[in-house]
């Protein structure tokens, strides 16, 4: 909620403020382990709409194979079996769904970038994507053309 007032009273001049972690973010650490999809919506229905949110789509399976290739898993999967790990991965699916629709419904602009693809794909569409985002909206933007 800092970041949301603080950038809402900062004097930008019409530049894009971006906010990488920010209530969809929050709600899906605090609603993953004990709530429901149900609450977890309730509590979007609380929050005040954001312009665009980014996702970065990736199955359930991949997630859980890259993880386990880097040979370190995040902390809160530590001493789960595999299944219970692959298991929260598609909860997280789940999750990351319901802020795409609550988005959506709420009006704002969904990009979603599928993240199977190399890195340097991902970067290159989403620079474009908010390059037209920020041409549509006349804000300031680079020369360069996207691909």
């Amino acid at each position: 909620m800092a970041n949301l007032y603080f950038a809402s009273k900062a004097d930008t001049d019409g530049a894009v403020i971006f906010i990488d972690e920010g209530f969809f973010h929050r709600g899906v650490s605090f609603f993953f382990q004990k709530k429901t999809p149900k609450k977890f919506q309730k509590y979007l229905d609380g929050t005040p709409p954001c312009d665009v949110l980014v996702v970065f789509e990736t199955p359930a399976e991949t997630a859980f194979e890259r993880c386990l290739n880097r040979g370190r898993t995040p902390e809160v999967y530590a001493g789960k079996s595999n299944a219970e790990t692959l298991n929260n991965f598609a909860k997280l699916q789940i999750m990351q769904d319901i802020c795409k629709e609550h988005q959506i419904a709420s009006g704002g602009k969904v990009i979603t970038i599928d993240a199977t693809q190399p890195v340097e794909n991902s970067a290159e569409i989403l620079c474009c994507e908010l390059q037209n985002l920020a041409q549509q909206y006349n804000f300031l933007v680079r020369k360069e053309e996207c691909a």
